[in-house]
């Protein structure tokens, strides 16, 4: 049975999918609300409406605080695990020369296959390589100080590591806490909406001013809120737009992204794309990133192969 469009909550439609633009909605609605706190029905709304958009505004924050953090713990991890595949296994490789000549049986066994497992495979073959190592060299009294020097690298690398992973759940906490909240305001101002309607059902236009009308018709369609899992491509929206259009990508994650256009929603990345590293905005004209007569699919694809992507894009 099809819904009758005055009970869908647009309030919740609109801002599902970006609580910048929920936060915009809910500071207008509850600033509107206390503007107008000397009539004694609009204090009544105001007293339920206000702890809900405080929790909303402190929730907002939080997952902020934490996306923070969880950037800091990749950069840490990242550049120790890039440190690992060349200046540390270069200084482990010279100290393990310093005793065992690179002829020796004792050498062959430790490093004789290079290099290379330190450099390439994923970040935890390269963390569970330098463990063998390690171990490998614990028996021996003349690797002691070899020893102890990649011991250092393998408790500073697998610290950074739980760390990081930490800082990502923390972030799905605050993630999971943020929309718990964000549901609570749109339905809170839904319900205070259907209040208004019945206090003022003579004349329905006194609500207009405790709502983000400007937000609510138009928001929707020109800024997207998105994320996008790990090592993965993703479609944000079907757009045709003109020859002198303009859009503003901004990367709000930790990972490094590639936003471009195709042909369909399933589309893959071809040689022409907008790379935007973490914390980066960029603004371009949209014709930019390929033939916009043709390629109508907005997508983005996410380099990293640990962390989700999350972005904003919007339509200037």
């Amino acid at each position: 049975m099809e819904n009758w469009h005055y009970l869908i909550n647009q309030i919740d439609n609109v801002t599902k999918e970006s609580n910048i633009l929920g936060i915009r909605i809910s500071n207008t609605h509850d600033g509107k609300l206390f503007g107008n706190i000397s009539d004694p029905f609009i204090a009544g709304i105001y007293e339920t409406y206000h702890p809900v958009h405080v929790t909303y505004i402190k929730a907002m924050a939080v997952h902020g605080a934490k996306i923070k953090l969880q950037k800091e713990a990749t950069d840490i991890f990242t550049s120790l695990i890039t440190k690992l595949g060349f200046e540390d296994i270069n200084n482990i490789d010279s100290a393990l020369q310093m005793v065992y000549n690179i002829t020796t049986p004792k050498y062959k066994s430790l490093l004789g296959t290079g290099h290379a497992p330190y450099q390439h495979g994923t970040q935890e073959e390269r963390i569970a390589a330098l463990n063998a190592l390690k171990t490998a060299m614990e028996t021996d009294v003349a690797l002691t100080a070899v020893t102890s020097m990649v011991d250092h690298i393998y408790t500073a690398l697998t610290t950074a590591d739980t760390n990081q992973k930490g800082a990502i759940s923390a972030v799905e906490i605050a993630s999971k806490t943020l929309e718990i909240a964000r549901k609570d305001m749109s339905d809170e101002q839904f319900g205070d909406l259907g209040l208004m309607i019945h206090e003022y059902r003579k004349d329905p236009s006194k609500a207009t001013p405790y709502y983000d009308l400007q937000a609510l018709r138009n928001f929707n369609q020109t800024f997207f809120q998105r994320h996008v899992n790990k090592s993965a491509s993703k479609f944000i929206v079907e757009r045709t737009v003109e020859a002198t259009a303009q859009a503003t990508f901004n990367n709000i994650g930790v990972t490094t992204l590639r936003f471009y256009i195709a042909t369909s929603k399933t589309g893959i990345i071809g040689a022409t794309y907008l790379e935007v590293l973490a914390s980066e905005t960029k603004t371009v004209f949209i014709n930019t990133l390929g033939d916009i007569t043709a390629l109508h699919f907005f997508m983005v694809e996410n380099m990293d192969a640990i962390n989700k992507g999350e972005f904003t894009l919007e339509f200037l």
